[in-house]
């Protein structure tokens, strides 16, 4: 996350699960927005300064789970009150096992490799 301004503000970033308008087809909304979890989630950035943060994804160990495509809404904001706020919104995209674009184009060479 960037600051592009010149005073410094609070940032929080918060995961979330997004509408079904917003999935990418192929994709289903994440289950549990806990399976993500942002290190810091929380930090102050100066004026010009760029903030980074970890990405933790912690999958339950399930079965249910395996060949499902999942996408989630990870969302930067300022955490500042204020009369001013900004923020960005991101999609986070992840697979068990090879990803619907991978699934496709597999589909596409077996159906041009005949035996």
């Amino acid at each position: 996350v960037k600051n592009r301004g010149d005073a410094a503000i609070d940032i929080r970033v918060d995961v979330g699960i997004p509408k079904k308008d917003d999935l990418i087809p192929g994709y289903e909304a994440i289950p549990d927005p806990t399976w993500i979890q942002i290190l810091p989630n929380r930090f102050t950035l100066a004026g010009g300064q760029t903030g980074f943060a970890e990405m933790i994804i912690q999958i339950p160990n399930d079965l249910k789970f395996a060949g499902r495509h999942f996408q989630a809404l990870i969302w930067a904001k300022t955490a500042n009150s204020g009369l001013f706020a900004a923020g960005t919104q991101s999609r986070l995209r992840f697979s068990f096992g090879a990803g619907p674009e991978t699934l496709k184009e597999q589909s596409k060479q077996q159906g041009v490799f005949t035996d």
